[in-house]
């Protein structure tokens, strides 16, 4: 059954502390609302990481989700990606998998 997207939801939950949230409209260009809901999850991890500079170390750390949400009665919220991120020489190293 094909269901229709609706949104990005973008949840910040950095080692399992909940964060901000922030939901990004499909409409007609979903490719362009989930690229804006992963630059505003490294944003906010980048935000985080600023606030608690020893939170990170080589490890690869759970930082956040994004989550496909749709309209359709009876469909279910579906992971859609993950962001991770470690400490790197200079800056915070980030990987997207989904």
């Amino acid at each position: 059954m094909n269901y229709e997207l609706v949104a990005y939801q973008a949840d910040l939950n950095f080692k399992g502390e909940a964060g901000n949230s922030m939901d990004f409209s499909a409409g007609s260009s979903p490719d362009d609302a989930l690229a804006s809901a992963k630059r505003w999850l490294e944003g906010q991890t980048r935000a985080y990481l600023k606030q608690h500079p020893d939170a990170l170390d080589k490890s690869w750390w759970k930082a956040g989700t994004i989550t496909a949400t749709f309209v359709d009665e009876g469909a279910a919220d579906q992971p859609r990606a993950t962001l991770r991120v470690r400490k790197d020489k200079v800056a915070p190293e980030f990987d997207w998998y989904e």
